[in-house]
């Protein structure tokens, strides 16, 4: 794979190994070896300024990228505060499940597009059910991948 250069605005220029390309729904990611943070992240690619290819091997192989090779549940479920018939029409819609008495979707997602997941259904509850019909209901668990600034 070869080397290249990515430069960010405003000054940042950064050697980067790419290994996947990823669509969250809304934007572009190109996951990598970020040669200056010393681990593996996402770009956004429409904020790439200009890209020069370099040769080397990356100092990483992307089966050492943990958070693209392991897997976590999301527990989706729809908003508590919708009627029985609201949350049987939105649980039809996505194609859940009845488990313990609730209707669940259990998608199982690489680590590091859980929170692109959570993004593109709008599963974190900041307004009413019909701003978020369904919501991410093991929420704590997944708060790693979810708030990865929080450095937790």
């Amino acid at each position: 794979q070869p080397k290249r250069e990515v430069m960010l605005p405003p000054t940042t220029s950064r050697d980067v190994w790419p290994h996947r390309l990823v669509f969250s729904g809304k934007r572009w990611y190109v996951r990598c070896w970020d040669g200056f943070r010393n681990e593996f992240r996402d770009f956004a690619l429409s904020r790439i300024i200009d890209v020069a290819e370099k040769m080397g091997r990356s100092p990483k192989s992307p089966k050492d990228d943990v958070d693209w090779v392991e897997r976590e549940v999301m527990r989706i479920v729809p908003n508590p505060k919708l009627s029985a018939a609201q949350a049987n029409v939105i649980a039809r819609e996505y194609g859940m499940m009845r488990m313990d008495g609730q209707w669940v979707w259990l998608p199982e997602v690489r680590r590091c597009l859980v929170r692109y997941v959570s993004e593109r259904y709008r599963l974190i509850e900041r307004g009413g059910p019909k701003a978020h019909p369904i919501i991410l209901a093991n929420k704590d668990d997944l708060r790693r991948w979810l708030f990865p600034e929080e450095g937790l």
